[in-house]
């Protein structure tokens, strides 16, 4: 088996589709699960200099996408937002815990102290991960989404790297 942390490729757009619309991924990511796959390649040929996104590849097939987002925000510079997402056949198996690393390590090499998700409130595997790492729950956004139809709510959690 062979595993690493990289630096996306406008070619991962079509495997990172493909796991947003996969059953234990799909209903629990924020975005739209709907979006086509050429706006996910557009999103990815226009993030910004203040955005970082990292896949994981195991036998040159994308299984998981972390990304670290820095506002440019002179007052909010300081805070990183992250999101995460593996494969449903790969979770379970440290892939998740791998794009925590990058993505702390990184953060704390931009000096940023904040950061912060949301994450729906149901999505334990996903808590717990974000727990081991450090993070805290900082409130709940009472029927903040819909997921399956159902107003569902998500918990801030965050993490200050000292």
């Amino acid at each position: 088996m062979s595993l690493r942390i990289r630096d996306i490729k406008i070619e991962d757009y079509k495997e990172i589709s493909k796991i947003r619309k996969m059953p234990g991924v799909m209903e629990n990511i924020l975005s739209n699960k709907d979006e086509e796959e050429e706006l996910i390649k557009e999103k990815i040929i226009n993030r910004g200099k203040n955005q970082y996104w990292y896949v994981a590849e195991e036998n040159g097939k994308v299984i998981g996408l972390g990304i670290l987002m820095n506002h440019g925000n002179l007052r909010k510079k300081h805070v990183g937002v992250i999101t995460l997402m593996v494969n449903s056949d790969c979770q379970n198996k440290g892939i998740g815990s791998l794009l925590m690393d990058k993505l702390i390590n990184l953060s704390e090499s931009l000096n940023i102290i904040r950061l912060e998700l949301c994450v729906f409130r149901d999505n334990y595997k996903a808590i717990n991960l974000y727990k081991k790492f450090g993070f805290k729950e900082e409130g709940i956004k009472v029927k903040s989404a819909l997921k399956n139809g159902e107003y569902a709510d998500e918990i801030i959690m965050a993490r200050i790297n000292l």
